[in-house]
Order: structure tokens, then C-alpha cells, then sequence
């Protein structure tokens, strides 16, 4: 690769950069605005027992559904305690095996820093 090509390059993807730091930033307050009025709907369809509401293009339905939370390691380390009935080394010792047993995969990329 020649030398202009490789200024060439960067400076497009400089622009790139520019450019999706600009659009995120717009989709962020879109999306901060699609959550305040999805809460809305949510009230006023719970609160009024709407399990649906139909649209010309859509049907807007409400729903609720049970998720587990994430593991931490600070749920991790207190559940195995329970399980081990409350053998705080023998959770310490089950837990950091996990921790340290844990598959690592490397991720590269490249980034920009504003000069200081």
C-alpha cells in the first residue's frame, strides 16, 4: 500500500468516525424519547387493562414476562455459599475456579484519541 493510499484511508475513516459518532448521538435521544413514551403507554395500558392496541399498520401489545437477572460475581459468591451451607472457603474456592477458568478471547480494533 502506498503512502497516499494509506493517508487516503485514514482520512475516510476519520470521516466514518465523525460521521457514526454524530448519528449515535442522535439515535441515543431518539431512543431516550422512545422510552419515556413507551413508559407512558405502559402505564396507561396496564392501568387501563389494554392488552393490545391496534394501530392502521400495527398492533401495540402489552406483555410481561419473568427474566433471570445476571450473574455477578457477588451473586455467585453468596449463592454458592448457600449451597455449600455457608462454607464460605469451599464457594471462595468453587467461585475464583470459575472466575479463573473462564474463556478469554482477544478482540482487536483500533480507536482515536484527541491529541492533548
Amino acid at each position: 500500500m502506498s503512502n497516499d493510499e494509506l493517508v487516503e484511508n485514514i482520512k475516510e475513516w476519520l470521516i466514518s468516525d465523525e460521521k457514526i459518532k454524530n448519528l449515535q448521538k442522535q439515535i441515543r435521544l431518539i431512543k431516550k424519547n422512545k422510552k419515556n413514551l413507551e413508559n407512558n403507554l405502559m402505564h396507561i395500558m396496564k392501568d387501563n387493562n389494554l392488552e393490545q392496541i391496534d394501530t392502521n399498520n400495527y398492533k401495540i401489545i402489552y406483555s410481561k414476562k419473568i427474566v433471570k437477572k445476571s450473574i455477578t460475581k457477588k451473586y455467585l459468591k453468596n449463592i454458592l455459599a448457600q449451597y455449600f451451607n455457608n462454607n464460605i472457603e469451599k464457594a471462595t474456592e468453587v467461585e475464583n475456579y470459575i472466575q479463573n477458568n473462564r474463556e478469554e478471547v482477544i478482540k482487536e480494533n483500533i480507536k482515536k484519541e484527541i491529541k492533548k
